[in-house]
């Protein structure tokens, strides 16, 4: 997916480093960008139409009526990340930015000084829909975090 780039900068002592990163306009309905945790990888995801989407959703439903103060949608996002497929095994996707660098969150994208256009890859969900059903309800139940 072709996406718009901006500069970031990263605001860590020592650091400071410069580099293009992604945003979505405000019209992008339904539509994330993902970052690992390393600051490695950057995706795309489009949550419309995703089977993904919808298991997860629905799990996060059930949960909700037992417990009124789970945030539904944050909730589903956030376990889009953490079901996704992945290289490193030991990070995992979340919609923040983290500098590719020295790795710390990004806080700092000057949408007023566009960089390019990049081509994102789409985020996908091979090992985690390859899991038989239960195993999936009960991976998801596992991380939806207690409130």
């Amino acid at each position: 997916m072709n996406i718009a780039t901006f500069e970031a900068n990263c605001t860590q002592p020592g650091c400071g480093h410069k580099f293009d990163a992604p945003l979505l306009s405000d019209f992008n309905y339904g539509e994330y960008i993902y970052s690992s945790n390393d600051g490695m990888v950057v995706t795309y995801f489009c949550g419309l139409q995703n089977e993904a989407w919808k298991l997860i959703a629905e799990i996060v439903s059930e949960a909700n009526e037992k417990d009124k103060t789970l945030k539904t949608g944050p909730t589903i996002q956030r376990l889009i990340g953490l079901v996704a497929d992945r290289q490193n095994p030991d990070s995992y996707f979340t919609q923040d930015i983290y500098c590719p660098k020295c790795r710390s969150k990004v806080f700092a994208i000057n949408s007023d000084k566009k960089t390019g256009i990049k081509d994102y890859q789409t985020l996908t969900f091979k090992n985690f829909m390859n899991l038989p059903e239960l195993k999936r309800k009960y991976l998801i139940e596992s991380l939806i975090p207690e409130q």
